[in-house]
């Protein structure tokens, strides 16, 4: 989506939407992604000069298995239910919910200042001291004390993934790499006495931001759509061969801020996971056309061959 198609007839009831909470006179720039799966992110100023996004999830009739209803209710989910039990926001940010529309499957939600990591320039120090913030911030999300974290038997909750997983890959992926994927992955047999945690399940540098103060950096954190109930080691997935495959003692320093070091079993659960997901992720980034991810994908697959 353009700039200009921000004022399309199909778009004028998000912008009435913005204006019932917001008021009148908004300026609205359009951060919606160009590739990938499809959803709306408008930046906000009100006239006072106070920021927020309006925040729209799939778009309906699009390919995948995420429809609209399902991420936004995950994201309200973890803003109105999990980001409460965290405490008072100190060192940490995270964005907060001002208003929301079930109908439109839209929310708005205040911003949270500072630079994506991702997108920032920062010193090795600041690198290392924002992968601590990271790992401390996860703990204390995997700490939430919430009823209903059993997923039942986590071996069998872990070969059904997998299956979900890799059902529609064959074709993609290549008949002999899923072969080889199914046997090193075993039917999630390695996946033995799981602790089931509040995840955020998109947890990496391009979801957090580093706010620079006199007293030190703050951690943001945003995006909560992918967010539910999981294995721990899900929130590390996506660094293991991107970050940490490029500078290894972020790893180091992410599980000093988390407290403690994997577990030999947690590290081969750890690829295991990635393996799965990068197949998934293959397929995924192929139906949505980002031929990017895809590759990348697909590097991560070949490199996982070397080591498990």
């Amino acid at each position: 989506m353009t700039q200009g198609e921000l004022n399309r007839p199909e778009n004028r009831p998000l912008r009435e939407f913005a204006a019932s909470v917001l008021g009148p006179d908004l300026r609205i720039e359009n951060r919606s992604r160009s590739f990938g799966r499809q959803s709306i992110i408008w930046q906000i100023t009100d006239p006072d000069g106070g920021r927020f996004w309006l925040k729209r999830h799939d778009l309906p009739g699009l390919p995948g298995k995420h429809t609209a209803p399902l991420l936004y209710e995950r994201e309200l989910n973890a803003l109105e239910n999990w980001i409460p039990l965290l405490g008072e926001p100190t060192w940490w940010r995270s964005s907060e919910l001002v208003a929301k529309s079930d109908e439109l499957t839209a929310m708005i939600l205040t911003n949270v200042e500072g630079g994506l990591l991702d997108e920032t320039g920062v010193s090795p120090a600041e690198s290392s001291e924002m992968f601590i913030l990271a790992g401390r911030f996860a703990r204390m999300l995997h700490d939430v004390d919430l009823p209903s974290h059993d997923r039942g038997d986590s071996v069998e909750y872990y070969a059904a993934w997998g299956e979900r997983s890799l059902a529609e890959a064959d074709d993609i992926v290549g008949v002999e790499t899923i072969k080889w994927v199914r046997e090193v992955y075993d039917n999630g047999s390695e996946f033995t006495d799981v602790r089931f945690v509040c995840t955020h399940m998109d947890y990496s540098p391009r979801n957090w931001l580093i706010d620079r103060r006199e007293e030190g950096i703050r951690f943001g954190i945003i995006d909560w759509e992918r967010a539910r109930i999981e294995h721990w080691l899900q929130d590390a997935v996506r660094m293991e061969f991107d970050h940490w495959y490029r500078e290894p003692h972020l790893k180091d320093a992410f599980f000093d801020g988390y407290g403690r070091q994997l577990t030999e079993l947690e590290e081969r659960q750890l690829l295991l996971m990635k393996l799965v997901n990068s197949v998934g992720s293959v397929t995924w980034a192929s139906a949505y056309g980002d031929s990017h991810f895809e590759q990348s994908s697909r590097e991560i697959i070949e490199r996982l061959r070397r080591v498990l």
